[in-house]
């Protein structure tokens, strides 16, 4: 039997005269694995405040980014809501960024056709109705139907809008095909800067012609008419690297995705070397804070780093849907 115990737990202390008791070594695992339950306890207690903290930190930040309000990249905090392009270094081929999301489609889409009807009464501003996307795909100009109501050959420059959901996503001029004075005739118009489409976008051209030319309209008769040329985007997988930015020394960090469908795997790039983040838990959300619903998947990433420059690598795929959205990350340094 223990002559002694130690002071914070009671274990047992054996002197060289005390005789061993199979008790005494029981009740001292029992009290040892007590306190290392509660310590354990406290431990992810204090961890959890910490990251409800830096994930709260991480939503109030990305709200100033879609409010217009961007306050640019934090010390310890990286993050991207992708109104812009403007933090993301290489895109794959197989995605693409639109309306404030990065997209991933099995489908491309292929030129859309708005048909044909009867001749419009005169030029000047005209638009096509407004046409959903079926794929993802970019918008590179249109094939029209126009008539040269002027005494010689020309062509004219028109201008251009493409609105994407209700939104202009690009203009410019474009010069039409040339055409026989008095003479009717199919040609394309290219556009100087085309646009993004993703699968469910509305899409809506808008084309400012020379009052003496008349366009054909579409099948209905009520809107520009014509064919709308796209160039195909899709794929069941794509990566994307995010612009490099500096960060501190750290230990570890906690990384935040948004999504809608598919998967998304992460790797952290430091000093020329990837480090694969371990996926945590996925839960259902209705951010990115604009009312969409879609999934958040947490990862964690226990790895020292030196202060310097550093990347997030994001790789999206495909499930058994046709389509995936990627709306938003966030990267805290704990």
């Amino acid at each position: 039997m223990a002559s002694g115990y130690t002071s914070n737990y009671g274990l047992c202390q054996w002197q060289g005269e005390d005789k061993f008791l199979r008790e005494e070594f029981n009740q001292d695992n029992e009290k040892i694995d007590a306190a290392l339950k509660a310590a354990d306890g406290k431990a992810d207690r204090a961890l959890s405040g910490l990251e409800t903290a830096d994930y709260n930190i991480y939503n109030l930040i990305l709200q100033n980014e879609y409010d217009g309000k961007s306050t640019g990249y934090k010390k310890a905090l990286l993050y991207d809501g992708f109104l812009d392009g403007s933090g993301i270094a290489s895109m794959g081929p197989a995605l693409l960024l639109s309306g404030g999301a990065v997209s991933l489609s099995r489908t491309g889409q292929s030129d859309l056709s708005l048909g044909y009807g009867p001749e419009s009464d005169g030029g000047g501003d005209a638009a096509t109705r407004a046409a959903t996307a079926s794929g993802n795909g970019r918008l590179t100009g249109m094939e029209l139907q126009l008539h040269n109501g002027l005494s010689w050959e020309t062509s004219v420059e028109i201008a251009y809008e493409i609105r994407i959901n209700g939104k202009t996503i690009s203009t410019g001029t474009a010069d039409s095909p040339v055409i026989a004075a008095y003479s009717t005739a199919k040609g394309e118009l290219t556009f100087q800067q085309g646009a993004d489409v993703k699968a469910g976008d509305s899409v809506v051209v808008r084309l400012d012609l020379h009052t003496a030319w008349r366009y054909a309209t579409d099948s209905t008769g009520d809107s520009l008419g014509g064919v709308l040329r796209f160039t195909p985007v899709s794929g069941t997988s794509g990566a994307l690297v995010t612009r490099a930015n500096s960060l501190p020394a750290g230990k570890a960090f906690r990384l935040w995705v948004r999504h809608k469908s598919g998967a998304v795997t992460a790797a952290l790039v430091a000093g020329w070397q990837e480090h694969a983040f371990v996926q945590e838990e996925d839960r259902s959300t209705t951010e990115p804070l604009n009312g969409v619903s879609c999934t958040e998947t947490a990862f964690s990433l226990n790895t020292e780093t030196v202060a310097g420059s550093i990347q997030i690598k994001l790789i999206l795929t495909l499930d058994s849907g046709n389509t995936m959205t990627l709306y938003d990350y966030g990267l805290v340094l704990l």
